[in-house]
Order: structure tokens, then sequence, then C-alpha cells
């Protein structure tokens, strides 16, 4: 079964999936109940009332329990994508002992041992995988430790701390395997002298191939498009 969710769009109504169906139970049962009203049964029983109510909740329920598995899903693919910004913002930490062991440590809870991730940065033909730069799955350069170093690399010496927010999630799961979009706003701040000179500011949208393994959700790659990168000085 494929299920595609927005993430922005309030949890807690149940699978859109099954509304058509439980709309036409709880319209049938609702057009019984006035029935017997209307034909002047003004003495229906009690138990005649109560066995409607039921009825009612038995289907609201079942509704609910078909799409709890598909928003347990959606959220744990979400947290992926959380536990990717968290790890970026460790490496970007510049007053941490080892920033780039930490950051990696936090990769690995969520990222495969051979994932592979991709960057394509503002001005790229986001269309051609060629134009991006790639860390894995080649043996002297795959996985979570890689991108960690890769990262670690672009930040140090340049940044005093980052923040990477996500945002706009959409899910899409079939089965064992699913994808996760997601938009970036990231500041890369600057310091001289404990006093801010600078912020690096980047846009751009994530995009995360995730596969249920060993019985938890896991990123297989990840790809980051940027559209822009830009420097603002006080």
């Amino acid at each position: 079964m494929m299920t595609t969710t927005m993430m922005m769009i309030s949890p807690g109504r149940g699978d859109r999936s099954q509304r058509p169906e439980r709309a036409l139970v709880l319209a049938g049962a609702g057009r019984s109940m006035i029935r017997l009203w209307a034909c002047g049964r003004a003495s229906v029983s009690l138990r005649s009332i109560a066995a409607m109510i039921v009825l009612l909740l038995l289907v609201e329920a079942t509704s609910v329990q078909a799409a709890g598995p598909s928003r347990q899903a959606d959220a744990r693919i979400v947290d992926l994508m959380l536990c990717y910004a968290r790890g970026t913002d460790a490496i970007g930490d510049s007053t941490r002992a080892d920033p780039a062991w930490d950051g990696a440590a936090i990769y690995a809870r969520c990222f495969e041992d051979d994932a592979v991730f991709r960057l394509w940065i503002p001005g790229s033909d986001f269309s051609d995988p060629a134009a991006a730069v790639t860390v894995g799955p080649t043996p002297l350069q795959s996985g979570p430790e890689a991108w960690a170093e890769f990262v670690f690399g672009a930040f140090d010496g340049t940044y005093t701390f980052t923040q990477h927010s996500v945002s706009n999630f959409v899910v899409d799961v079939t089965g064992r395997t699913g994808t996760l979009t997601a938009y970036l706003n990231a500041a890369h701040v600057r310091q001289e002298g404990g006093v801010v000179v600078g912020v690096d500011v980047a846009h751009g949208t994530y995009t995360l191939q995730v596969e249920k393994r060993r019985g938890a959700w896991r990123v297989k790659a990840l790809g980051l498009k940027l559209i822009n990168f830009t420097p603002f000085n006080p």
C-alpha cells in the first residue's frame, strides 16, 4: 500500500483513504436512527439506540486503527530527517571537543553504513546526478562517518555555530521503502573574538530514500539541492 503524507497537516483525523467507506457506514447508521423516529417509533428501546452508538464507535475505531501504522511510519521517517539536522549542527558546533566524531555518532543512528550522500550546489543542474558532489558508496568513502568528515571539512575554521531547520515534510511510503522531501533553512554563524561578524544563509530541498531494515527505518540515500548560499555581514 502506498501512502502520502504532508506532515504540515494536523494529524489525528485518520487515513483519508478510509473516509469514503466510513462516511457511507456512518451515514447509513444515522439514517436508520432517523427513520426509527420519523416512523413514529419514539418509544424505541434504549437498547436499540445503544446498539447504533456502538456501531458508530466501532467504525471510527477501525478507521483509526487502519491509519495508525501509516502515521507511525511517517513520524519515524521525519525523525530521520531531524536526526540528520542534529548531527549536522553537532559538526557545526566549534565548542565541542570533537565535532566530527559527535556528528558521525548521531548520523549513525539514522543512516545505513553504505548510505550515499549527494550535494548539488546552487546553479548546478539538479536533474543531473553527475553534477552532484557524491560521497559513497566506494569502499574508501562511504556511509555516515565519511559524510561527517566531508561536512566537518566544509565547516571547520569557518563557522562557530550552525543551525539547520527543516520543514514542509512530504512522506511517501510503499511497503518497506519510502521517500521524504523537506525544505532547508540554515544559518552558519561566523564569529571573531566572540562577536558575530557574519552569517551565511542557505536554502534548499532535502530528499531522503529510506528503507525498513531489521524492524527499523533507516536512510540509504540523502540528496541536498541548494538553491542559494548567501553571506550576510552586519
